[in-house]
């Protein structure tokens, strides 16, 4: 028993380096930052029906910016298949928003059955209070992560997401912009502009010293 407990305390500590090793580089404060930002500025330009490009944005390019330039200094560890548990939450996510993305499309407004009524209301809300949701899950999501792998940065952009949410939700500050915007709920996006800066600044300093740390590893002839 204590050695298959060695065993496990070894494979959960690789684990963890692995993981921390992920966010060493720099790359997915970069590819995050610009994504933050990206999201921002569709939300300043009244652009939300493409509020999907920042996501696949980051889907696709940060894999691709690991493959290009990170693969080849120092190497790549095939991440382990997820749990049961885990692809069980991520289909009841994605299958509650489709659902609700449905029920929008299909009966609008203006659905009889008190059950559309309720979803339709419900989406409401959570639009109507999107920032502040996204700014506390991100957060959360974040904090636990840096808290887990023990790095501080990632505990500072939860909790800067966690605020930038929060600040969404006074609407009353938009009157004190210097700046005139056609919605009430729009200031809210430039509470994650700056966090979408911070990023980008903080992955490019760490990039470049990654370039510098990790040059390319050549195979002799």
């Amino acid at each position: 028993m204590n050695g298959q407990m060695i065993v496990e305390s070894l494979e959960n500590d690789v684990r963890r380096e692995v993981r921390r090793a992920y966010y060493a580089d720099g790359l997915c404060d970069i590819v995050y930052g610009l994504g933050i930002l990206l999201a921002s500025v569709m939300a300043l330009g009244e652009m939300s029906a493409m509020m999907y490009l920042p996501v696949l944005f980051v889907t696709c390019a940060l894999p691709a910016a690991k493959k290009r330039w990170v693969q080849p200094r120092v190497g790549y560890v095939k991440p382990g298949r997820p749990t049961r548990t885990r692809l069980a939450l991520v289909a009841a996510l994605t299958a509650l928003l489709l659902a609700g993305v449905l029920i929008t499309v299909l009966f609008g407004r203006g659905g009889q059955s008190p059950l559309l009524q309720g979803a339709n209301r419900a989406i409401e809300w959570t639009m109507s209070h999107f920032g502040l949701l996204i700014g506390l899950l991100l957060g959360a999501v974040m904090i636990w992560n840096g808290q887990e792998l023990g790095l501080r940065r990632l505990i500072g952009y939860g909790g800067a997401m966690a605020l930038a949410g929060m600040l969404c939700e006074r609407r009353a500050l938009g009157a004190r912009l210097p700046v005139r915007l056609a919605a009430p709920e729009l200031p809210g996006a430039l509470f994650f502009a700056p966090l979408g800066l911070a990023m980008l600044g903080i992955g490019v300093a760490l990039f470049a010293r990654f370039l510098r740390t990790h040059p390319v590893r050549r195979m002799g002839v």
